[in-house]
């Protein structure tokens, strides 16, 4: 497992980035490499200005595609790679547990790579409790802006779908799961809105396997994200992975089957699309 190298060393590493969704698509387009042939243009523009989008919105001040967003570019697709991103979507842990979640406390790469996350902006300490656990140590959790990569990620899976197959990993369920948990917590909901959603992808498998997570929603505001899908709920989204991500790029598409109250599901998705791609629709 690689580190978060950069500059000539961070443009040779595309075969790194093969082995979860979106990776290797955001890499080739962030580092400016040949197009791809068999895939549309105006789709190939459509993921880097996501790109752009997310990397102006940088913590520390926008970033400029190219050399000067190489180290978080490095960082965030290296800890998609490895599913350290994955491993915080849950919430906020302390480095010891993260690593150990991702088998990673002998291996010095993984821990450079969850510094070179936290150096990035995508990784901060908790706020809440002097951010410390029971035993005193430091607890990191996602910031806002690595919640926000789930639009650039999710647009350059959407363009995987039309690559050969090999070429490029599906999506997977711990992929969904992130995504959602991810995100969510950043969406606004209207005041009245009450119970519980379950949204879900059935994503590649023999059989397919279902994924997504169960919100709970209190007064319009988010109380918790569950991966159990046998939460019950009367309420319900589902779609294959290509339709959810259209449906949040342009809600109009409507590529998704809802259940009980429509509304209820709708308020999630149009929330998803305002915090993830609101800025454009393509």
């Amino acid at each position: 497992m690689a580190g978060s190298a950069t500059g000539e060393g961070f443009k040779a590493r595309g075969d790194e980035y093969r082995g979860r969704a979106g990776a290797l698509t955001l890499f080739r387009i962030a580092t400016r490499g040949e197009r791809q042939p068999a895939l549309p243009e105006e789709d190939e523009a459509f993921v880097a200005e996501q790109l752009e989008r997310w990397l102006d919105g940088c913590p520390d001040g926008p970033l400029e595609p190219g050399a000067e967003a190489e180290p978080a570019l490095a960082a965030l697709l290296d800890g998609w790679c490895s599913t350290l991103v994955h491993t915080f979507a849950a919430g906020p842990l302390t480095v010891h547990d993260a690593l150990a979640a991702i088998d990673g406390l002998e291996d010095p790469a993984c821990g450079e790579q969850l510094a070179a996350m936290e150096i990035a902006g995508l990784l901060s300490p908790c706020e809440d409790e002097d951010g410390e656990d029971g035993d005193g140590e430091m607890r990191l959790a996602a910031t806002d802006w690595l919640r926000r990569a789930i639009g650039p990620l999710a647009a350059a899976a959407r363009l995987e779908f039309q690559l050969p197959q090999g070429e490029t990993e599906p999506i997977a369920p711990l992929d969904v799961e992130a995504a959602f948990l991810l995100a969510l917590p950043l969406i606004e909901l209207p005041e009245e809105l009450q119970g519980t959603c379950r949204l879900t992808v059935p994503v590649s498998g023999r059989p397919p396997e279902l994924a997504g997570v169960v919100v709970l929603v209190e007064d319009g505001e988010i109380a918790s994200i569950s991966t159990d899908l046998t939460i019950d709920s009367n309420n319900f989204a589902s779609a294959p992975p290509g339709a959810w991500i259209d449906t949040l790029i342009d809600p109009e598409v409507a590529s998704v089957d809802y259940g009980g109250d429509p509304q209820f599901a709708f308020s999630m998705l149009h929330g998803l699309h305002e915090v993830l791609f609101a800025v454009a629709v393509g």
